[in-house]
């Protein structure tokens, strides 16, 4: 964000610079106070003007990027050879990417967070070589709704008709309020393959052919459960953690609960934590800990017969209490007690980076913080009462993530550091796969870099975390960037270098394409892109699997 803030005041300090002193150096002395009391206020006003009208374009052509991107309609491939064999050498594996299938459903707008799944299988041999698979995610909603070519499930953020229109809103009431979709995550683990959204079931997928085998309960231990989209993997253990919010407005309390399952699937553990009402999407762990930031809302019960009755979302029940200050609960996973990290003030984080307890018994976490969000039901710029996309008031009323550094003690949770590591707007963190709970060297992300807001993201961010350095990758006004996924290219070791995977959407250039960094040297951009395909609706979350 600091670079993108400089290279929009630069230029125009230029002028106000040149403009002054050719006006010194043209003046006879005696007219020099005059020259300098005169012309700057003609040139700031000029300049003001047209950095005002600099802004207008670039949120109007951040709007209409963001808007193709999320209605775009992709084409399926299957096992489709792509980058004429130059990937690098060396890179090999399958990188599975979920994300969204489109937010049109017919002819009318659903909420990103509510889309159809859309998945790709990168596969790359390590000599050159790369497929391409695409699928949607198959589940019962997406395939009723793609035969009738329109929306039956209005969930929480979207819709099926008209509100404030009757009888039409009477078509909202009755239908669920949950959309069962699968289009934010996937994992591989214990020899099953699935994909994730929030609050919903996980759907199986075959590995191979991303076909959907139907709903994935981990040997029944998540039958009736609407897990979470993300999950998080215990290296040196063998297991996969996994976590499920339900929320009970009535009583003003939020239960999660957390599940551990080894190599082969089976139920190791569950812990349940019961607080006052707060929203979670992504969680993180220590080696001995499950660490849930807490990020507080109140309910407005108020608004329930306007929802009952099909005239409101059901984001119109809820909205952030900033009232209340955010927490960071580390929660035993092998016995003890919870202890609260009160972050001092309001604070959202819905992903997190790296997290560990270090030497001296202190909690390390990086986490992507909200000092304030506004605006959950337009959240990623979409308005379901208006059916129309609009980024920049959403962006710019919630301020953006930024990415802090909290220490703590992990006995007592008393805050000993707290630092915003940068100013720049970053999110959807990634960093080495097998290190969660560990000390990690290095964080990627994506970030918005535009002079009003910063959302869509349109960069890629690198960050060291030993000696908090930034490294900030633009790819372009009319692209949007999707989550860096790192490739370490030894998963024993911490030390930074590997690849990093993301794709980019390119509307000037109607397409996708997928760009290879060396993480050494991310700052120097791609070493190596690859068109695969027309421009395709938002990527999501991410996961790398290396060759068996």
């Amino acid at each position: 964000m600091r670079a993108a803030a400089a290279a929009a005041v630069v230029p125009l300090f230029h002028a106000l610079f040149s403009a002054c002193v050719g006006a010194l150096i043209r003046a006879p002395p005696s007219r020099l106070r005059g020259a300098l009391m005169r012309a700057p206020p003609r040139l700031r006003g000029a300049s003001m003007r047209r950095a005002a009208a600099s802004i207008e374009e670039a949120n109007a052509r951040a709007t209409r990027t963001w808007r193709e991107v999320a209605v775009a309609a992709p084409r399926l491939s299957e096992a489709t050879a792509f980058g004429d064999g130059a990937a690098p050498a060396g890179l090999a594996g399958t990188w599975y990417v979920n994300g969204l299938a489109s937010c049109r459903v017919g002819e009318r707008l659903v909420h990103p967070f509510e889309a159809h799944g859309f998945v790709k299988a990168f596969s790359f041999d390590g000599k050159g070589g790369a497929t391409l698979t695409t699928r949607f995610v198959e589940t019962p909603v997406q395939q009723w709704e793609t035969r009738l070519n329109r929306p039956l499930v209005r969930g929480a953020m979207s819709n099926v008709a008209a509100f404030d229109k009757f009888p039409d809103h009477l078509l909202n009431a009755a239908s669920p309020s949950t959309r069962a979709v699968a289009q934010l995550a996937v994992r591989k683990w214990a020899g099953k393959f699935f994909a994730s959204t929030d609050n919903a079931p996980w759907y199986a997928l075959d590995p191979n052919t991303l076909e959907t085998k139907g709903i994935e309960t981990m040997n029944g231990a998540l039958n009736g459960r609407d897990p979470l989209a993300h999950t998080r993997l215990d290296r040196r253990r063998q297991r996969l953690v996994a976590a499920a919010a339900t929320f009970d407005a009535f009583n003003d309390k939020t239960t999660t609960d957390f599940w551990e399952f080894d190599a082969d699937g089976r139920e190791l553990s569950r812990y349940e934590d019961t607080d006052q009402s707060y929203v979670v999407h992504d969680f993180a762990i220590t080696e001995e800990h499950y660490v849930l930031p807490v990020s507080p809302i109140k309910f407005d019960l108020d608004n329930i017969p306007d929802f009952a009755l099909g005239k409101a979302p059901a984001t119109d029940l809820f909205a952030f209490d900033a009232a209340r200050h955010g927490e960071l609960k580390l929660l035993p996973r092998f016995g003890g007690e919870a202890v609260r990290v009160d972050l001092g003030a309001f604070g959202c984080i819905f992903h997190l980076g790296p997290c560990w307890i270090d030497e001296a018994g202190r909690l390390v976490a990086h986490v992507l913080l909200f000092e304030k969000y506004d605006g959950l039901g337009t959240a990623m710029g979409f308005d379901v009462r208006t059916q129309a996309f609009d980024p920049i008031p959403w962006s710019r009323a919630n301020g953006g993530p930024t990415l802090r550094r909290i220490v703590a003690d992990a006995a007592t949770g008393e805050v000993l550091e707290a630092t915003k590591l940068s100013d720049t707007k970053l999110d959807m963190p990634t960093f080495h796969p097998g290190r969660d709970g560990l000390p990690n060297k290095v964080l990627f992300g994506t970030a918005g870099a535009r002079p009003d807001g910063w959302f869509p993201f349109n960069a890629l961010v690198k960050y060291d975390l030993e000696d908090d350095v930034e490294e900030v990758w633009h790819a372009g006004d009319d692209a949007v960037t999707s989550e860096p996924y790192f490739v370490p290219r030894d998963d024993d070791t911490d030390d930074g270098e590997g690849w990093v995977l993301s794709l980019v959407h390119d509307v000037a250039a109607n397409a996708t394409q997928l760009h290879v960094f060396d993480s050494a040297r991310f700052g120097s951009g791609p070493v190596w892109t690859a068109r695969v395909g027309e421009l395709w609706p938002w990527n999501v979350h991410t996961t790398w699997v290396p060759p068996s």
